[in-house]
């Protein structure tokens, strides 16, 4: 007798724990997903426009919801206030351990146990370090930075936590010569021969590269030892940007292949949202449409060892049963 209640008690769980998770994902699909952008004209916000449409297909509400970038994605889903987002990793703790009061405000920050609800979903592509001269400058290697006058990048951006990491490796302190300009203020700057460098860390599609490069005025510069300094950094990995890339007729930019690090540029996601759902829109990042339609060469080439690489936060298993179809249990539904 006692055999025969165990088995049905068992039998009970079984139908019940997978109908209870159907019955609270039925609930879920009449709330709007909120997708975390980036700023309008921000490489973010077309990843987060896709994603829009292919939560569509799967039959979902949702909106895409403008920011600032990085660090109010990673503040918008940790505080249970977007679902999804898009986010560098290392810049929130680049910029905690090189200026920690920028990250103080109300508006800024974010709360311990908040970060530890934000989860991983996939690597979409990556984002090198790029450093930029002009002809003339005086700068043949980064040694010669100091001294001369080096955009940074925006201060809540994720270029200026990655600047101010290369600035501590050369041992050069920030000081007045050293600018926090937009990427439309750094190029209208290179014009006028009021800028010698500048430190860009953004995926190759931008357009501030092409600008770049159009102005005739820009070298780049690959980066000695690159391969030590991202041993040295958990979120870094060696690049290579490719001779000629952002302009391949005439005088080739770059004249030379680039030696460089990149971080990646993440999709994240809260660990509370059903894994039902973050299964399905894993499958979608990683299906050739989603990858044409955003020029997602990398993650088309690689599939998922490079959707899966380098997660900064942990898997969520929603993600996890795309990539480890074996981690799916009997109680998943």
């Amino acid at each position: 007798m006692n055999r025969k209640w165990i088995t049905v008690c068992l039998l009970g769980l079984l139908i019940c724990i997978p109908l209870s998770q159907l019955v609270i994902g039925m609930v879920g699909m009449n709330r709007t997903i909120i997708i975390a952008g980036g700023p309008e004209q921000g490489l973010y916000r077309p990843l987060a426009l896709s994603l829009q449409k292919a939560l569509t297909r799967l039959g979902r509400k949702s909106e895409v919801r403008t920011t600032d970038g990085t660090l109010e994605n990673l503040k918008l889903v940790a505080e249970g206030k977007a679902d999804f987002a898009l986010f560098q990793p290392g810049a929130y703790e680049g910029l905690k351990r090189f200026e920690p009061e920028l990250l103080q405000g109300e508006s800024r920050k974010i709360d311990a146990a908040g970060l530890e609800q934000v989860t991983f979903v996939a690597n979409l592509y990556s984002q090198p370090l790029h450093i930029a001269v002009r002809e003339g400058s005086g700068i043949e290697s980064l040694m010669d930075f100091k001294g001369k006058r080096v955009n940074l990048g925006v201060k809540l951006s994720g270029d200026y936590p990655m600047a101010r990491m290369l600035m501590e490796t050369l041992e050069i302190g920030v000081g007045e010569l050293h600018t926090n300009l937009t990427y439309t203020g750094l190029v209208e700057a290179f014009e006028r021969g009021e800028l010698d460098a500048a430190v860009i860390t953004v995926g190759m599609q931008a357009n501030v590269f092409r600008a770049l490069a159009k102005s005739g005025k820009i070298r780049f510069l690959s980066i000695p030892n690159h391969e030590a300094l991202a041993a040295m950094e958990l979120h870094l990995t060696p690049f290579s940007v490719p001779r000629g890339v952002y302009q391949f007729e005439g005088n080739p930019v770059p004249r030379d292949t680039i030696q460089t690090v990149a971080t990646g540029a993440h999709l994240i996601t809260s660990s509370e949202l059903e894994g039902g759902l973050v299964e399905r829109v894993t499958e979608e990042v990683l299906s050739s449409t989603f990858q044409r339609e955003n020029k997602l060469q990398e993650l088309f080439e690689q599939g998922k060892s490079f959707a899966n690489s380098k997660p900064f936060f942990p898997v969520h298993e929603g993600a996890r049963w795309v990539y480890e179809p074996e981690s799916r249990t009997l109680l998943d539904p």
